[in-house]
This record gives structure tokens, sequence and C-alpha cells, in this order.
């Protein structure tokens, strides 16, 4: 494959390179140990206080424009999206390791989230006349807003918090993953051909240090963030007496299907394979347990593990059902459960095997079954690995105790026909989201999308993500 240039950082309208002696970074594909995307150096050494500065001076001459204004030096993003879908899948496809198709619905998702946005987003920061009050609210964007980006939707899940934080009249300073370096690259180069003044839109390439840097800094407005629980909580924990800024945090999950006696079986094992193991388990909203009725256990397992042997782990240019993991720490997670799984007496239904050891960092599905110890602390973490854990009940309550038992709240689907099953999951589980016979992944644009507990802090992306970038005004009249 291609070697691509490393351009730095984006500062102002320009991308700051860094000295060739600094580039001593190989980022290589995790599905191809020899394709090197680029050398690089995730070291920031423009300063803060400069990026910053440049976001805060943009800013009022960004947000004195009209919402329809700023749509209108936004829109060409379409143009540039649609002309580069190919490009742009490939290239997310060597840095994460995804299969082809997956990437390609991700670039194509960024086209979506523009006509959403543009169409229906803006509709929630429009003037509320409200004739008894003798006055109105009106939303007023809230500053320099930084955005913090996952690896496993590298452009898509950013995409979906800088632009409506852009069109409500923010600046925005985007800090990637520093395990997508080029993926958030390529993004910022569609945003450098726009007709936007510098410093209205920037992007910082590196490490933790920055993100926590930024994330401080007492002229940053908003942090948007999306990556895991213990990252989020450090964020929280360093601005806990910072009341000026919003933080909206999106931070994974432990998510669960529910399949109960009435279930269509054939369906429930069609969505909850997608949901386990597209996209190598790494995504926020995959299911890591399925709590099944005791009635139809039996015949689901046995269902769910012939397909599970036929699925196909490959390079993601073949396009199959499976890609690579993100790097050796997801792969070191992924044995490591697979051990405590064992030592806790549980039933390795499918073992998780390493594969391709020396292509890439590829691994087989895994499939154990366990009892269920309330008292335990085991199904309280996040794996984000292709592995699921089934468990059997005849209770809805030990069920819904099953659900809630992580700690995370972000994804439930629940396959069942009952309308008191529906019903009670809807009242009692601690989600934000639930899929009535479909995968606990594959959320839509239109709706929120957001957890509680460690999934989130009630400030959900989805639709609501441009709630967490403007300020309601009340305005009265005499």
């Amino acid at each position: 494959m291609e070697k691509i240039s490393f351009l730095g950082s984006y500062i102002n309208g320009s991308f700051k390179k860094a000295n060739k002696k600094y580039l001593t970074k190989k980022h290589n594909s995790p599905a191809d140990f020899k394709d090197i995307i680029f050398t690089w150096s995730d070291k920031n050494r423009e300063g803060i206080d400069r990026v910053v500065l440049a976001g805060k001076i943009a800013y009022k001459n960004w947000t004195r424009l009209s919402v329809k204004q700023r749509v209108k030096k936004l829109k060409p993003l379409k143009a540039i999206i649609k002309k580069n879908i190919s490009s742009w899948a490939e290239l997310i496809s060597r840095e994460t390791g995804k299969p082809l198709w997956e990437s390609k619905g991700e670039v194509k998702a960024l086209i979506s989230k523009m006509d959403f946005v543009f169409e229906e987003g803006i509709k929630r920061i429009q003037k509320q006349v409200v004739p008894q009050a003798h006055g109105a609210v009106r939303f007023k964007s809230r500053g320099l807003i930084l955005v913090i980006g996952p690896f496993n939707f590298p452009m898509h899940l950013a995409f979906g918090q800088i632009l409506p934080a852009l069109v409500s009249g923010n600046t925005v300073v985007f800090k990637p993953s520093e395990k997508t370096p080029a993926s958030a690259q390529k993004l910022t180069q569609a945003f450098h051909q726009l007709d936007l003044e510098p410093g209205v839109f920037q992007m910082i390439q590196g490490g933790a240090e920055i993100s926590k840097k930024l994330s401080s800094h007492p002229k940053i407005s908003a942090v948007l963030f999306t990556g895991s629980f213990e990252v989020g909580q450090k964020i929280k924990s360093a601005l806990i007496k910072d009341f000026s800024k919003i933080l909206a945090l999106e931070m994974g999950g432990y998510n669960s299907a529910l399949i109960w006696e009435s279930a269509n079986l054939n369906l429930a094992v069609a969505e909850t394979l997608k949901g386990c193991f597209w996209t190598s388990g790494q995504r926020c909203s995959s299911t890591s347990q399925i709590i099944l009725h005791k009635k139809i256990a039996n015949r689901f397992i046995k269902k769910f593990i012939s397909s599970a042997q036929k699925i196909k782990t490959e390079h993601w240019s073949k396009n199959s059902f499976m890609g690579s993991l993100i790097d050796s720490m997801a792969l070191k997670r992924f044995f490591s459960l697979q051990q405590e799984i064992k030592k806790r007496g549980g039933e390795i239904l499918l073992e998780g095997k390493q594969i391709l050891k020396d292509k890439g960092w590829y691994v087989s599905p895994g499939i154990y079954k366990m009892k269920f110890d309330k008292n335990s602390s085991f199904g309280t973490k996040e794996n984000f690995t292709p592995q699921v854990i089934l468990y059997e009940t005849n209770s809805l309550d030990e069920a819904l105790e099953m659900i809630n038992h992580s700690g995370y709240g972000l994804s439930l689907s629940v396959f069942s026909k009952n309308k008191k099953v529906k019903e009670d999951c809807f009242n009692f589980a601690n989600v934000g989201l639930i899929n009535y016979n479909l995968s606990t992944i594959g959320a839509s644009g239109y709706l929120p999308f957001g957890g509680v507990g460690k999934s989130g802090n009630n400030r959900p992306a989805g639709s609501f993500a441009i709630d967490s970038c403007v300020i309601p005004i009340a305005e009265k009249n005499k």
C-alpha cells in the first residue's frame, strides 16, 4: 500500500509539520504489519495556548454569521466526501483493520450526518417565541469546543460532534485518537478546502497529554468526548472544579441482548452475531452478554455457535465479516478475559484463538457460558473485543439485574413478542438505547445516542449532539 505524508497538526488555517528529526514513530496497519501508513510524531510542539488563541479570535466573526450562512460555508463538504468515498474508506480500513464494506458505510454516514444536521438538527436551536411570557428562547453558541474522537469510527463519531458545534456558531479543536491519526488528517484536509476563516476548525495530533492540557484550558468552553470510561473519568475528575465547561461524555458499554421465550430465534441469532462480532467487537454498543430464557437456551446456543464458526476473519480488502483488532493491547485483553472465564469455572463454548499471527492482530470469535453472580465484580469492565458471555434464567427480574450489573448503560436489545417484557425493560433497564428485535449496534442519527452510568453523563450525541453546543437564553420584552 502507498505510504502517505504526515502533515502534522492543523493550526490557524495551515498544517504544521514537525521537523524530520521528530518523525520517528512508524504508524503500521493493524491488519498488515508490513503496511506502514506514515511515519509521524505524536508530540505537539506548537503550544496549546496558540491553538486556543486562534480559535477564540476566529470565534467572533464565525458566531456573528447566521445559521444559514454557516451552513452555506460547510455544505461543500458533501461534494468532497462523495468524491472520496472509496479512498477514504480504504484509509480507514488500513488504519483500523475494519472490512472495507464497513469503512465505506462509515464514510457514507458522514453525508447522512450532514443531511440531518442541516435539515433537522438546526431546528433544535431555532428561536422559540413564548407568548405567555412575552418573550422568547434563543440559543447562543458556547465558544471554543474541544472534540476528542475515538479510533473505531475515526471520522464519523468525531464528525457527528464537530458539525453540530460549527453549525451552531462555535469554533472547534479536534483531537483525534492517536491510534487513527491518518483518518483525522484526511478529514482535516477536507475542512481545509472550505472557505473558513483560519481558526474556525483546527486539529491537533498527539496522545493523552494533549487531551489533558486542552480539556483543562480555561478558554475551552466545552469538551465533547467519545472513548473509554477510564479516560472519560479522568477528564471529569480534572474538570470537577471547573463549572464553566459543558462536558459531554460517551464512554462505551457492556451491552446485553435479552432473548426471551417468544423470540424469533433465527432473527435473534442473525442480529446478535452482528452485535457481538461486527467491527471485531470494538464498538461501544457491541453485545457483551446474551441473556437467554431457559426454555429456548439450548436451541439458540446450538444455532449461534454453528453460525459463529462460519465467520471469516480476514484482511480488510477481503470484505469479510470480521477484520483485525486495533493493536496488541486489544489482543492482550482478549486472552485475559478468556483466561479469567476459565479460572472462574465458566464454560468455553467456542474458544477464541489468534489467527494470521504474522500478518496482523487477528482473532476468531470467543463464546462462553457462565452462571451469574450478583456479588461478583466480573462483568463490570468493558472489554472491546469479539467475545460474548451467555447466561440462562427463567426470571425477568434476574435478567434485569444481569443487564444492570455492569454499571454501564448504553444499549440493550430485546427479542420478545411479550409486551410486558418490553415495558419492564423500558422501565427498569438502565440504558439509553433499546432495540427491539435488532442487535445492540446500528443507532440512527435521527435519535439520541448516549447512555447512563459508566456509559455517559446524560448528554447524548446523535440527534441531541447540538444541545451540548449551545446556551439557551431567555429574552423578555416589556
